[in-house]
């Protein structure tokens, strides 16, 4: 569960994000049945209970809404107070929070009687500044405060309190911060991804690409044992300029390749009968698709890149595993001519970002690769696919770090 969520005007909620809502059912203040968010609601109490110890009584007035309640929210206000009451106050649908089920919209009780009405609530500041002074400890935070009408598109609402976790919720608290300033901020985070190792499979891992390669040197020439057919593939990379394959995507130089692996392999294969069988294995090769899942979901938290060093017959296989319209920036050594084992390739990415190199996060699994993030200042965590615990929390880490 995001709880760290940003709804509004600018943001409307997806529909993929009530798969994951666990809502339970409560009572508001006038008895009727709502709904509440399952963390969100077991902090209210707590809240609620701490604020009994100082003679401050809440209660809900609302709390989730579905589409259609707030679409008749929005008629009953318009009746109520008016199209530029609405439009200062009320959510569109699709951008309120209450969508979330996080968002509560507190009332009072005062001397026994119940106030419920936001015209009167208002009335009440010094009761809703002590609300406010403690809303962190429980993970709550005010959502639209007061001078930071702009940020938010909304007036001040001191009724309306919003769960983001505890960590969260400090932060923003101690920063005085909205959760809009907070998102933007995220959002000059990057992190950055390898293809092979992390997201496709490698050596010792089975289905590797190392065995694909290893398949296509020997469907020209069966006689080579494994390590002779991967010496073959080793020793072609090179050109006589120093200048490996994966930094070159001209026809002269792919040709210039299949005669070197003629050459070393002792076989007789054309450019396009080379190009169509090293395609065709790596697109056999395994990869890890509930890491693609969680990459893809961290584009609404910081930016993503892709970073890889590979051959041009790859394109097939990165295509096939990959949405690379996902990713805000893509960075192959093919197409830069550049590779990982130099800074200049480093360097190129940080001319691009033009982000402070302490928030940028290099995922990779080569030690070689990671050392020269480290010495741009870039903040890393060397892990294959398969470990993607370890990715994750680096990735929490990385995000947490403000």
């Amino acid at each position: 569960m995001d709880y760290s969520i940003l709804v509004n005007k600018s943001n409307p909620i997806a529909n993929s994000y009530f798969d994951n809502l666990s809502l339970v059912e409560c009572l508001d203040i006038d008895g009727n049945k709502i709904s509440v968010e399952k963390t969100a609601y077991n902090m209210y109490i707590n809240l609620s209970a701490y604020l009994k110890t100082k003679n401050i009584f809440i209660e809900i007035a609302s709390a989730y809404r579905s589409i259609e309640e707030q679409q008749e929210i929005i008629d009953e206000f318009t009746k109520k107070y008016g199209v530029d009451y609405v439009s200062k106050y009320t959510a569109p649908i699709r951008t309120s929070e209450h969508h979330t089920g996080l968002a509560i919209d507190l009332a009072l009780i005062v001397d026994g009687v119940k106030i419920c009405e936001n015209e009167d609530l208002l009335k009440y500041e010094d009761i809703f500044f002590e609300i406010h002074q403690s809303l962190s400890d429980y993970g709550f935070i005010l959502r639209y405060p007061k001078g930071k009408e702009d940020i938010t598109g909304y007036g001040y609402e001191p009724w309306h309190i919003r769960y983001v976790g505890k960590e969260l919720a400090k932060y923003l608290y101690k920063n005085n911060l909205t959760l809009e300033e907070y998102v933007e901020k995220q959002l000059t985070k990057v992190i950055i991804f390898d293809w092979g190792g992390v997201i496709m499979h490698r050596d010792p891992v089975e289905n590797n690409d190392k065995q694909a390669i290893i398949r296509v040197i020997k469907s020209f020439n069966p006689t080579l044992s494994d390590d002779e057919a991967w010496n073959v593939y080793l020793n072609s990379l090179i050109d006589e300029n120093g200048i490996y394959i994966s930094q070159q995507c001209d026809e002269v130089s792919k040709a210039k390749w299949v005669e070197r692996l003629n050459n070393l392999g002792n076989f007789n294969a054309s450019l396009q009968e080379f190009s169509e069988k090293f395609s065709a294995e790596y697109l056999s090769v395994g990869y890890y698709s509930d890491l693609i899942d969680y990459i893809y979901s961290l584009k609404d938290k910081c930016q993503i890149g892709l970073f890889s060093d590979l051959i041009y017959g790859c394109t097939p296989a990165l295509n096939k595993q990959l949405d690379l319209s996902k990713f805000d920036n893509v960075w192959l050594s093919y197409q830069t001519g550049l590779r990982k084992n130099t800074l200049d390739a480093f360097i190129l990415i940080e001319n691009d970002l033009l982000v402070s190199p302490e928030n940028i996060l290099f995922i990779d699994d080569s030690t070689v690769n990671i050392m020269n993030a480290k010495k741009r200042g870039w903040q890393t965590c060397q892990a294959f696919g398969y470990e993607i615990d370890k990715i994750k929390a680096s990735v929490t880490d990385f995000l947490n770090n403000r």
